[in-house]
């Protein structure tokens, strides 16, 4: 057995016999069993992810010192990468679907799950944060203000994943591999994975002028798969350009004492999307 790469969280090793197996430091035994709660649930409803395994102790960790891991195999295929490869975005927003319709059977009652709130997210940390980095988002704040908060009681709300970059969504020709890494989920609304996916995507590569030019048909699509077996609401169709903002916000907040090159990159991503509000919110119509 040989580690190939770490992180502090995360050892990629590789055994003699080839395959590849994720040593992963987990938070609490509650978290564990919420994962293994969700991933249960998730393959009665035949969508793939990968699950701990079982431990010589008949247990889905193991302690090492009084670190908690959990060890898991290497799933197939990868991650979409060339975001210009429309089909393929589709079947990223299919699998975010198949996802949702999987995790809307989970009771949010069970180990403890968490509950974003979102607006309290936004007004207590992430906006006053996010000034301290640059205190021109007041007409960004007052539009969320305005025409995302008094619609938040209105919005549909299940366990999501919390994390949908496309790196946490594999594929093994053309087919849905599995979902990794739910360590966050939490009780939210369902359109932030929809639309962290979009962001993630928009930022994977931000200086790269042809993804902007094209990001809006990216979306399209990603919304297109989503939507074939989803149907969102009017509501939910009209806080999604809120729902991108509010997602920037919070990345940049996250950022800003821990990363402060990533947080600006994320200011400048917040930024290109409150310009481009008219044609954005257009185009959602439209898709809609």
């Amino acid at each position: 057995m040989r580690e190939v790469k770490s992180s502090k969280i995360v050892k990629q090793v590789k055994v003699n016999n080839g395959k590849t197996y994720y040593l992963k430091l987990k938070e609490s035994i509650d978290e564990i069993e919420r994962e293994l709660y969700l991933q249960t649930t998730l393959k009665k409803y035949n969508v793939p992810t990968s699950m701990p395994l079982i431990s010589v102790d008949n247990l889905y960790y193991t302690f090492h010192n009084e670190d908690i891991y959990c060890l898991y195999e290497e799933l197939p295929g990868s991650h979409v990468t060339d975001f210009f490869n429309l089909e393929q975005v589709y079947l990223i927003g299919e699998a975010l679907s198949r996802l949702h319709i999987g995790l809307e059977h989970c009771n949010p009652n069970m180990f403890n799950t968490k509950n974003m709130d979102i607006m309290k997210q936004l007004i207590e940390w992430a906006i006053p944060e996010s000034k301290k980095l640059d205190k021109n988002i007041n007409n960004i704040e007052e539009y969320l203000i305005s025409n995302f908060f008094p619609n938040i009681n209105s919005l549909s709300k299940q366990i999501i994943h919390r994390d949908t970059h496309p790196q946490n969504i594999l594929f093994d020709n053309k087919k849905l591999s599995g979902f990794i890494d739910f360590d966050i989920s939490t009780v939210g609304f369902r359109i932030f994975d929809l639309c962290y996916c979009s962001t993630a995507i928009l930022m994977s590569d931000f200086s790269n002028q042809k993804l902007k030019n094209e990001w809006l048909n990216i979306f399209k699509h990603l919304y297109e798969g989503y939507t074939s077996n989803i149907t969102l609401s009017n509501v939910e169709i009209k806080s999604l350009f809120p729902i991108l903002l509010s997602i920037q916000l919070i990345f940049i907040a996250f950022f800003k004492d821990r990363n402060e090159d990533i947080a600006r990159i994320n200011l400048e991503g917040l930024y290109w999307i409150y310009k481009n509000k008219d044609k954005i919110e257009k185009a959602l119509i439209t898709i809609a």
